[in-house]
């Protein structure tokens, strides 16, 4: 407490107004990984110790063996959605950076609620034990909430076929899907199977230069299509 015989020593603005500098530089760059509020939200599915669907591409000249975990894939795939929305202005929240993290399917969700995401992509790709097996499909969770986007996904999704580049890949029809991730999120919300990981030449297509193959930025680029799509109906 200050007594009646202190002196008050007068005290230099420049380091009020050096440190006010310091702090405003410090709030003005925030990581976009920790941003409070984003238009999107991706979900790579998978992850940890869940790899997703797992195939392996031998190559018939050289015998090299790659391994395809589905997991590495949705991450690489939307990161490159990511970067794409960032570029043209949208803010955009990754439900995990890395592929050494498992999340539950509600904990997705939170995430995405946590940062008022307009709406929500899970990522993924499909597999099957029938190696022919090939379609693009997209599901939602609540009709009321979820069916308009995930139709619109569909609507402007056209990744070419990998056996007639000349052709669109064959869609299945859009679909419910009780996913806690897609329940639980507040916004618009849909999850994506871009292709068949399974199928012979989309092994190969995806083998090449993995995880980042010509054919992951096919579907990044035609997810991020859809996505625009959406966010400028809006």
């Amino acid at each position: 407490m200050r007594t009646p015989g202190d002196r008050l020593h007068p005290v230099s603005k420049w380091p009020i107004f050096a440190l006010a500098f310091v702090l405003a530089l410090q709030l003005a760059v925030v990581p976009a990984d920790s941003a409070t509020t984003s238009d999107v939200c991706l979900d790579p599915g998978h992850g940890g110790t869940d790899p997703g669907a797992v195939r392996e591409w031998v190559d018939p000249v050289s015998g090299i063996k790659t391994a395809l975990l589905e997991k590495e894939m949705n991450l690489y795939i939307a990161q490159q959605v990511a970067a794409k929305l960032t570029a043209t202005g949208y803010t955009v929240k990754l439900t995990r950076t890395d592929n050494a993290t498992r999340l539950g399917n509600s904990e997705r969700a939170q995430i995405c609620n946590a940062v008022s995401a307009k709406v929500v992509l899970s990522i993924h790709l499909n597999a099957s034990t029938n190696d022919q097996a090939d379609y693009f499909q997209v599901f939602y969770g609540k009709k009321l909430k979820d069916e308009s986007f995930a139709r619109t996904i569909e609507q402007h999704y056209a990744i070419s076929d990998p056996l007639d580049p000349s052709k669109s890949l064959t869609h299945a029809s859009v679909t419910n899907f009780a996913n806690g991730t897609l329940l639980k999120s507040k916004a618009p919300a849909a999850l994506s199977e871009g292709l068949f990981m399974s199928h012979g030449k989309e092994k190969e297509l995806l083998a090449s230069n993995y995880p980042a193959s010509s054919r992951a930025d096919s579907v990044a680029m035609e997810l991020h299509k859809a996505l625009v799509a959406w966010l400028t109906s809006r």
